[in-house]
């Protein structure tokens, strides 16, 4: 599994910042649906872009986790909601998609975008994702093939 660094993490960051992955996220939050009211899990939210994007579409009354094995993913996450003042309606704290540290039925959906090819057992992390999610719940998932992605 790559290590995502504080200089790992700030190049994400200013990638994830591109028009097109701007889109590309607001593309996807539609398919999400979320709503006013909702719960979500963010797995592997990186520097805490989409996070911090679906606190809008769940506010008022909404919260999203956001969880990510880096530290110093968290540390960005953290910042990204401070600057955005939604520390209301976001929260971020260090987990691994193998082991969710959540109980059964917590949340309305899951996402995980560019995670599952990271982790070493993606039967495991969706039976986890599944397992927070509540029924009729949603999981979605993005993944990437970088080897056709030019920069």
């Amino acid at each position: 599994m790559p290590k995502y660094d504080a200089a790992a993490v700030a190049r994400l960051d200013r990638r994830y910042s591109t028009a097109q992955m701007v889109e590309q996220r607001r593309l996807f939050r539609d398919v999400v649906g979320a709503k006013a009211g909702e719960t979500g899990l963010d797995v592997g939210c990186g520097a805490g872009h989409l996070a911090c994007e679906l606190a809008q579409d769940v506010a008022p009354g909404g919260r999203i986790v956001a969880v990510d094995r880096s530290p110093d993913s968290i540390n960005a996450t953290k910042a990204r909601i401070a600057r955005e003042g939604l520390e209301r309606l976001v929260e971020a704290q260090t987990g691994e998609a193998t082991a969710l540290a959540f109980a059964d039925e917590s949340f309305d959906f899951v996402v995980a975008t560019q995670v599952y090819c990271h982790v070493p057992d993606v039967e495991r992390a969706i039976r986890e994702a599944a397992r927070v999610m509540r029924k009729g719940g949603r999981l979605v998932v993005l993944e990437s093939d970088w080897d056709m992605c030019i920069w």
